[in-house]
């Protein structure tokens, strides 16, 4: 898939290149620089020769709120068209940087081909004075003065309260258009939703023209023509920008910093605006440097192969027709796009299986299986090809950033075998809470010896290659348990886990939960499995040092006899063991 950059830009040549070499050659790129802009003619032909520049130009003087925004907007959107080399079309300003590499790109919109990404409201907008309908029914002369000039402010001022005061008030274009939209003018199209804007505009220029002498048509035209259109279905409410609207760094929206670039990375957009010099230098400088990273890492795991994927979800499903749906729909909907979906069907005998064929998304694979929950998990395992396992349960929803949040924490962390996260538990006839968990490794692995399991395990991502390096699968002695001998086995391996603060997934609550149908067995397994954790950790512990092992052996007699209870030295050898582990990761980090 191909894509192009439509970039309204008035300054900088310098961060032009950088916004154009950040994908070298994989992306088409088309200028409109404002004519009064201070770029000269030599960075002019310095842009225009780079490699995969396809147009420069300047049309129009643009002031900020005039009509000719819209035009070189649409100047852009012609000559792109006409060169027809793209699939994508990512309408920017020379303010904006890219936040995810190429192959970012190409597998978010891998499995979105058709959707159109665009902020709307239907006016009365609540972001915007009177609800925005004064943008259109005053007349306002920003072409012809410079509002962010002295002398054309005060024009501009004069000329508002003037026709205030005379109460003039033009008619509301509802003829053609029975509902106005507005929102932000950025967005990234299809070369279908492009072509049907300029051709629309050519044809039925009406819109266009009643937009003279309005604020910031630029704001309202494609979203009004767009939600009147065949494609108003194809619309996700979303620019996939990351914009900050608060005045920080003398800029409403802000200047963005490198404060803000922990939260861009985590985020699922695709651009980051307003980059302003110097104030967001860093912030430029940490992204070059991650796509960088990203790029090697990617190339070392072969994930520029058309045939892998980041993602592979692994989700068994028995009887689940009841909340099937839902569970499918929150994932499909993932920010993050790149996956396939595992649906290991355990034998169900209701409506499941055919209300999962029913869904036609290529990413949905079907595995069939007897009734035999341990061996369906095992091979959802075997078949899954992603870089990561995410887990999910057929009756949950994952939050709409899970994917995306988890994928850019283990990328960031490659130390890290399990990341699991807090949830909301829902329910009929439950009350609604979170359910926290904890966080850093040792209280994770420190904490199952007090007979607590620690993770979530529909909340897990985790790194395959690991699994496999280990050779560990679900144990079929653990059955109703499964997950915590799991975690048991990644941690005696080496491996370390994380638990987000986030709310990732709707964990649904309700009667015919295997953990509800199955409690006996369940406690059952899990004694018997917190039992055999805690004398691994206490001979670990033990051998480690002599002293210790002989305190732990006399509070295992005392336990025995009666003389002090269980719990006594489960609560010691927690402490003791989370000690060990916070002194081991600290040293191993220096």
């Amino acid at each position: 898939m191909k894509h192009a950059l439509l970039i309204l830009a008035h300054k900088d040549a310098n961060h032009l290149q950088e916004i154009i070499r950040f994908f070298d050659e994989e992306f088409y790129v088309y200028i409109h620089i404002d004519k009064k802009s201070s770029i000269t003619s030599e960075e002019r032909l310095t842009l225009h020769n780079m490699r995969n520049v396809r147009w420069v130009g300047s049309c129009y003087s643009i002031n900020w709120g005039g009509h000719n925004v819209l035009k070189g907007v649409l100047r852009l959107m012609q000559v792109a068209i006409k060169d027809g080399v793209a699939d994508y079309y990512h309408l920017i300003s020379g303010q904006d940087f890219p936040t995810k590499n190429r192959v970012e790109f190409e597998q978010f919109f891998q499995y979105r081909v058709g959707t159109e990404f665009l902020e709307y409201s239907a006016l009365p907008y609540k972001r915007w004075p009177n609800g925005g309908f004064d943008r259109i029914t005053k007349f306002y002369f920003y072409d012809q003065f410079n509002f962010k000039s002295s002398k054309g402010w005060k024009i501009l001022n004069k000329l508002e309260k003037w026709q205030q005061k005379y109460q003039i008030h033009r008619k509301l274009p509802l003829n053609n258009y029975p509902t106005l939209y507005g929102g932000s003018c950025w967005c990234s199209l299809s070369k279908e939703c492009i072509r049907y804007i300029v051709d629309e505009t050519r044809k039925h220029p009406f819109l266009f023209k009643r937009l003279r002498f309005t604020f910031a048509p630029d704001e309202m035209y494609i979203q009004t023509l767009l939600l009147h259109s065949p494609f108003n279905k194809r619309i996700e409410n979303d620019n996939l920008r990351y914009i900050v609207w608060e005045k920080r760094n003398g800029s409403f929206p802000s200047n963005l910093d490198e404060t803000d670039y922990q939260k861009i990375i985590a985020s699922y957009k695709l651009f980051a605006r307003k980059i302003e010099y110097p104030t967001s230098l860093q912030l430029v400088k940490l992204l070059k440097e991650q796509n960088k990273d990203c790029m090697e890492k990617y190339k070392e795991d072969n994930f520029d192969n058309e045939t892998s994927l980041p993602i592979s979800i692994i989700m068994p499903m028995y009887n689940s027709a009841q909340y099937l749906k839902e569970c499918i729909d929150s994932i499909l909907n993932q920010s993050f796009r790149a996956f396939e979906l595992i649906v290991i069907d355990d034998g169900s005998t209701d409506e499941s299986l055919s209300i999962l064929k029913s869904y036609s998304d290529p990413r949905i694979r079907i595995i069939e299986n007897k009734h035999e929950f341990i061996g369906s998990s095992n091979k959802g395992l075997n078949a899954a090809t992603g870089k990561y396992i995410a887990r999910m349960d057929s009756d949950d929803r994952m939050a709409f950033e899970r994917l995306s949040v988890q994928y850019e924490y283990m990328e960031h962390h490659p130390e890290v075998v399990v990341c699991g996260s807090w949830v909301k538990r829902f329910g009929t006839g439950y009350e609604e809470r979170e359910g926290h968990y904890p966080i850093l490794h040792d209280e994770i692995a420190s904490i199952i010896v007090r007979s607590i399991n620690p993770i979530c395990q529909p909340t897990t991502f985790i790194r395959r290659s690991f699994l496999k390096e280990h050779d560990i699968m679900y144990s079929h002695e653990a059955l109703y348990a499964e997950d915590l001998q799991l975690w048991i086995d990644i941690i005696k391996a080496g491996g370390r886990f994380y638990n987000l603060p986030n709310l990732l997934l709707e964990y649904r609550q309700q009667e015919s939960q295997v953990t509800r149908t199955f409690t006996k067995q369940m406690f059952e397994t899990s004694d018997r499995i917190y039992s055999d954790y805690l004398e691994y950790v206490m001979n670990m512990l033990g051998d480690k040092d002599e002293e210790l092992w002989n305190i732990l052996s006399q509070m295992i007699g005392m336990v025995k006899k009666r003389a002090i209870p269980l719990a006594s030295l489960t609560s010691f050898v927690y402490e003791v063991y989370k000690n060990f582990l916070q002194t081991t990761l600290v040293e191993s980090e220096k």
